[in-house]
């Protein structure tokens, strides 16, 4: 599981004074779950994503990851273990690669690919083809297009599913149906629901979108609440 316990964040403002975001934060995410995070805008809900994986460092307070501390984890071990999956779905995909070859490069996640070893590899392509055929099947079929030719709801499935590939145990996903439209955005909460129960997935998602929220959530973290879920 993901544990917080008296978590404190603050940022400096553009005029150079500090702003508290949240203080003695508590909380614990469990495997199977999705945990809603909720909150005003500033509030620190992205943030609070970034200071998990380590991008941001917190004042104070402790996050451990399966028993232990953020700190005793390396680089290259967090890469593995998180998947953080954001609104722009540029970012997590390559335009300029087919979706074969992106689902390959999430296969090598956490590690160095040399430019002289190809990512496509026939067993790769058979690990790609099982995954598909029991996790999305749909995709088998749309593996030579370029990423950058899809809807944006394709690519953004692309983004979770190459995630999922790369068999990250713990899922941050900031707005990611934010730019889709209702049917799209449902479709990829269903199939992420099934995804982080089936494959017992630790799930933080930050979104402003209560029938979501409300549809999806099994726990609710509120940042503009001062006692957070448990």
């Amino acid at each position: 599981m993901l544990s917080c316990k008296n978590l404190a964040l603050s940022v400096r403002n553009a005029d150079g004074t500090c702003k508290q975001l949240f203080s003695e934060l508590s909380f614990t995410a469990h495997p199977g779950e999705i945990m809603m995070v909720l909150g005003k805008n500033g509030t620190g809900k992205s943030t609070l994503l970034k200071t998990l994986v380590g991008h941001v460092p917190a004042q104070c307070g402790s996050i451990r990851i399966f028993d232990r501390e953020l700190a005793h984890f390396s680089k290259s071990e967090l890469a593995q273990i998180f998947a953080f999956v954001l609104q722009d779905n540029e970012r997590g995909t390559i335009r300029e690669f087919s979706v074969e070859e992106n689902l390959c490069f999430a296969l090598h996640k956490g590690t160095r690919l040399s430019l002289l070893r190809p990512a496509v590899s026939q067993k790769n392509q058979e690990k790609i083809s099982t995954f598909l055929q029991a996790v999305a099947p749909v995709f088998r079929e749309r593996l030579s297009p370029k990423a950058g030719s899809l809807s944006g709801g394709q690519r953004q499935m692309l983004s979770i599913l190459m995630n999922i590939l790369s068999d990250a145990k713990i899922f941050l996903l900031d707005e990611p149906t934010a730019a889709l439209d209702d049917t799209t955005a449902e479709e990829i909460m269903q199939e992420l629901q099934n995804w982080v129960r089936e494959r017992k997935l630790i799930a933080l998602m930050v979104s402003h979108d209560l029938v979501l929220v409300e549809r999806y959530g099994d726990r609710i973290l509120d940042l503009n609440s001062p006692t957070a879920a448990p």
